[in-house]
Protein backbone atom coordinates (compact mmCIF):
# COMPACT_ATOMS: atom_id res chain seq x y z
CA UNK A 1 0.00 0.00 0.00
CA UNK A 2 2.64 2.22 0.55
CA UNK A 3 4.86 1.47 -2.32
CA UNK A 4 1.64 2.23 -3.89
CA UNK A 5 1.05 5.53 -2.79
CA UNK A 6 4.88 6.41 -3.11
CA UNK A 7 4.02 6.05 -6.84
CA UNK A 8 1.31 8.92 -6.53
CA UNK A 9 3.54 10.77 -5.11
CA UNK A 10 5.76 10.31 -8.10
CA UNK A 11 3.10 10.97 -10.89
CA UNK A 12 2.96 14.52 -8.86
CA UNK A 13 6.33 15.03 -10.22
CA UNK A 14 5.70 13.64 -13.49
CA UNK A 15 3.27 16.42 -13.54
CA UNK A 16 5.95 18.91 -13.85
CA UNK A 17 7.99 17.55 -16.59
CA UNK A 18 7.96 18.49 -20.54
CA UNK A 19 5.15 18.64 -22.51
CA UNK A 20 4.77 19.97 -26.16
CA UNK A 21 2.16 23.17 -25.67
CA UNK A 22 4.21 24.48 -22.56
CA UNK A 23 4.58 27.97 -22.49
CA UNK A 24 8.74 27.55 -22.30
CA UNK A 25 10.71 26.07 -24.30
CA UNK A 26 13.28 23.15 -23.32
CA UNK A 27 16.05 25.08 -24.99
CA UNK A 28 19.33 25.08 -22.79
CA UNK A 29 18.42 29.22 -23.20
CA UNK A 30 15.07 29.07 -21.20
CA UNK A 31 14.52 31.55 -18.64
CA UNK A 32 15.30 30.26 -14.60
CA UNK A 33 15.33 31.48 -11.39
CA UNK A 34 18.46 33.18 -9.76
CA UNK A 35 20.72 30.43 -7.52
CA UNK A 36 18.61 29.67 -4.43
CA UNK A 37 17.61 26.96 -2.40
CA UNK A 38 13.50 26.35 -1.97
CA UNK A 39 12.67 23.97 0.22
CA UNK A 40 8.67 22.55 0.67
CA UNK A 41 6.74 21.27 3.36
CA UNK A 42 4.40 18.23 1.58
CA UNK A 43 0.85 17.52 3.53
CA UNK A 44 -0.73 14.90 2.68
CA UNK A 45 -4.87 13.74 2.88
CA UNK A 46 -6.35 10.85 2.70
CA UNK A 47 -9.75 8.94 3.06
CA UNK A 48 -9.99 7.05 6.32
CA UNK A 49 -9.39 3.92 6.16
CA UNK A 50 -5.26 5.50 4.80
CA UNK A 51 -4.71 7.55 7.92
CA UNK A 52 -1.34 5.22 8.13
CA UNK A 53 -0.34 6.39 4.92
CA UNK A 54 -0.53 10.35 5.40
CA UNK A 55 1.14 10.01 8.92
CA UNK A 56 4.35 8.06 6.95
CA UNK A 57 4.85 10.83 4.21
CA UNK A 58 3.04 13.94 6.23
CA UNK A 59 6.31 16.38 7.26
CA UNK A 60 8.09 15.07 4.24
CA UNK A 61 10.18 18.01 2.64
CA UNK A 62 11.01 18.64 -1.31
CA UNK A 63 13.86 20.50 -1.84
CA UNK A 64 14.75 22.53 -4.82
CA UNK A 65 18.28 23.37 -5.84
CA UNK A 66 18.73 26.08 -8.25
CA UNK A 67 22.33 26.96 -9.54
CA UNK A 68 23.01 27.88 -13.52
CA UNK A 69 21.94 25.80 -15.44
CA UNK A 70 21.96 22.94 -13.09
CA UNK A 71 18.62 22.13 -10.84
CA UNK A 72 17.91 19.29 -8.25
CA UNK A 73 14.32 18.33 -6.89
CA UNK A 74 15.07 16.35 -3.59
CA UNK A 75 11.77 14.46 -2.17
CA UNK A 76 12.52 13.09 1.66
CA UNK A 77 10.35 11.18 3.50
CA UNK A 78 10.13 8.67 6.34
CA UNK A 79 10.25 6.17 3.66
CA UNK A 80 12.73 7.03 1.34
CA UNK A 81 14.89 9.79 -0.27
CA UNK A 82 14.82 10.70 -3.86
CA UNK A 83 16.52 13.11 -6.22
CA UNK A 84 15.56 14.21 -10.00
CA UNK A 85 18.38 15.70 -11.70
CA UNK A 86 18.15 18.09 -14.44
CA UNK A 87 21.81 18.44 -15.27
CA UNK A 88 23.16 20.03 -18.98
CA UNK A 89 24.72 18.09 -21.22
CA UNK A 90 27.95 18.84 -23.61
CA UNK A 91 25.70 18.92 -26.52
CA UNK A 92 23.83 22.54 -24.18
CA UNK A 93 20.37 19.97 -23.56
CA UNK A 94 19.28 19.27 -20.29
CA UNK A 95 19.69 15.42 -19.09
CA UNK A 96 17.71 13.61 -16.29
CA UNK A 97 18.62 11.50 -13.77
CA UNK A 98 16.58 9.35 -10.93
CA UNK A 99 18.38 8.72 -7.87
CA UNK A 100 17.46 6.84 -4.52
CA UNK A 101 19.47 7.69 -2.17
CA UNK A 102 17.99 5.43 0.64
CA UNK A 103 18.75 2.35 -1.70
CA UNK A 104 22.75 1.75 -0.80
CA UNK A 105 23.33 0.00 -3.94
CA UNK A 106 21.12 2.17 -6.34
CA UNK A 107 22.77 4.06 -8.83
CA UNK A 108 21.74 7.14 -10.68
CA UNK A 109 19.06 6.14 -13.72
CA UNK A 110 19.13 8.28 -16.89
CA UNK A 111 15.83 9.06 -18.48
CA UNK A 112 15.24 10.55 -22.17
CA UNK A 113 13.56 13.49 -23.04
CA UNK A 114 11.26 11.77 -24.93
CA UNK A 115 10.30 9.17 -21.94
CA UNK A 116 9.68 12.31 -19.76
CA UNK A 117 7.18 13.37 -22.80
CA UNK A 118 5.66 10.10 -23.51
CA UNK A 119 4.59 9.52 -19.61
CA UNK A 120 3.22 13.23 -19.72
CA UNK A 121 1.54 13.36 -22.86
CA UNK A 122 -2.01 13.39 -21.04
CA UNK A 123 -1.07 16.94 -19.79
CA UNK A 124 -0.38 18.03 -23.11
CA UNK A 125 -3.58 20.59 -23.12
CA UNK A 126 -3.01 21.80 -19.52
CA UNK A 127 -3.58 25.30 -18.99
CA UNK A 128 -3.96 28.19 -15.99
CA UNK A 129 -6.61 30.52 -15.13
CA UNK A 130 -6.07 33.08 -12.23
CA UNK A 131 -8.88 33.58 -9.59
CA UNK A 132 -9.02 37.44 -9.04
CA UNK A 133 -9.17 38.90 -5.72
CA UNK A 134 -7.53 36.24 -3.95
CA UNK A 135 -4.13 36.38 -2.61
CA UNK A 136 -1.82 35.21 0.43
CA UNK A 137 1.85 35.70 1.62
CA UNK A 138 4.26 33.20 1.86
CA UNK A 139 7.39 33.96 3.71
CA UNK A 140 6.41 37.21 3.24
CA UNK A 141 5.62 37.27 -0.64
CA UNK A 142 2.51 38.49 -2.09
CA UNK A 143 0.80 35.39 -3.72
CA UNK A 144 -2.04 35.03 -6.71
CA UNK A 145 -4.16 32.17 -6.81
CA UNK A 146 -4.71 30.29 -10.01
CA UNK A 147 -6.32 27.10 -11.30
CA UNK A 148 -4.72 25.02 -13.15
CA UNK A 149 -6.79 22.92 -15.30
CA UNK A 150 -5.91 19.21 -17.18
CA UNK A 151 -7.69 18.21 -19.84
CA UNK A 152 -8.74 15.16 -17.68
CA UNK A 153 -11.06 17.38 -15.56
CA UNK A 154 -8.42 17.28 -12.58
CA UNK A 155 -7.01 20.35 -11.33
CA UNK A 156 -3.84 21.78 -9.55
CA UNK A 157 -4.45 24.98 -7.12
CA UNK A 158 -1.58 27.26 -6.99
CA UNK A 159 -0.38 30.58 -5.22
CA UNK A 160 2.28 32.21 -6.85
CA UNK A 161 4.66 35.62 -6.77
CA UNK A 162 5.55 37.36 -9.30
CA UNK A 163 8.46 38.15 -7.41
CA UNK A 164 10.39 35.44 -8.55
CA UNK A 165 11.55 33.77 -11.87
CA UNK A 166 9.75 30.47 -12.63
CA UNK A 167 12.16 27.42 -12.73
CA UNK A 168 13.15 25.54 -15.92
CA UNK A 169 9.94 24.56 -17.89
CA UNK A 170 11.84 20.89 -18.12
CA UNK A 171 11.46 21.11 -14.11
CA UNK A 172 8.44 22.45 -13.02
CA UNK A 173 6.49 22.65 -16.83
CA UNK A 174 2.74 22.29 -15.01
CA UNK A 175 3.36 25.56 -13.85
CA UNK A 176 5.42 26.90 -16.65
CA UNK A 177 3.01 29.47 -18.45
CA UNK A 178 2.55 31.40 -14.44
CA UNK A 179 4.05 34.24 -14.48
CA UNK A 180 5.97 33.64 -11.68
CA UNK A 181 7.06 30.70 -9.18
CA UNK A 182 4.26 28.76 -7.43
CA UNK A 183 5.17 28.51 -3.36
CA UNK A 184 2.29 26.63 -2.47
CA UNK A 185 0.38 24.23 -4.81
CA UNK A 186 -2.85 21.53 -4.54
CA UNK A 187 -2.81 18.46 -6.38
CA UNK A 188 -6.10 16.48 -5.73
CA UNK A 189 -6.27 12.79 -6.64
CA UNK A 190 -9.47 10.59 -5.85
CA UNK A 191 -7.80 9.44 -2.42
CA UNK A 192 -6.66 12.58 -0.93
CA UNK A 193 -4.55 15.32 -1.78
CA UNK A 194 -1.19 16.37 -1.24
CA UNK A 195 -0.21 20.54 -0.49
CA UNK A 196 3.10 21.64 -0.58
CA UNK A 197 3.79 24.73 1.02
CA UNK A 198 7.11 26.64 0.75
CA UNK A 199 8.86 27.08 4.22
CA UNK A 200 11.99 28.73 3.42
CA UNK A 201 13.95 30.69 0.46
CA UNK A 202 17.36 31.03 0.63
CA UNK A 203 19.19 32.79 -2.32
CA UNK A 204 22.60 32.31 -2.03
CA UNK A 205 25.64 30.07 -3.57
CA UNK A 206 25.63 26.88 -4.31
CA UNK A 207 28.37 24.21 -3.22
CA UNK A 208 28.15 22.35 -7.02
CA UNK A 209 28.85 18.86 -5.16
CA UNK A 210 25.33 19.19 -3.90
CA UNK A 211 24.77 17.99 -8.45
CA UNK A 212 27.09 15.49 -8.38
CA UNK A 213 25.66 11.90 -8.87
CA UNK A 214 25.45 9.21 -6.45
CA UNK A 215 29.48 7.63 -6.16
CA UNK A 216 30.89 11.04 -7.12
CA UNK A 217 29.87 13.07 -4.24
CA UNK A 218 32.59 13.65 -0.88
CA UNK A 219 31.55 11.69 1.73
CA UNK A 220 31.48 14.85 4.05
CA UNK A 221 28.67 16.50 1.85
CA UNK A 222 25.14 16.85 4.14
CA UNK A 223 22.34 18.54 2.50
Amino acid sequence: MLQKFFKILLLILLLQLPTRSNAQSLAAGDTSAEDMVISYNIEIKTGLNRTSIAETYNGGNKTVFISKNKTRIRLLSLMRIESLFFLPGADSTIHIYQEKESAAKANPRKVSLSNWQKLNLKYDSAYYKPVAGESKKILGYNCKKAIIYLKDGRTITAYYTEAIKPLRAICEPAFASLPGLALEYTYNYKSGSSTYTATSIKREMINPDIFLLKGKQPSHLRL
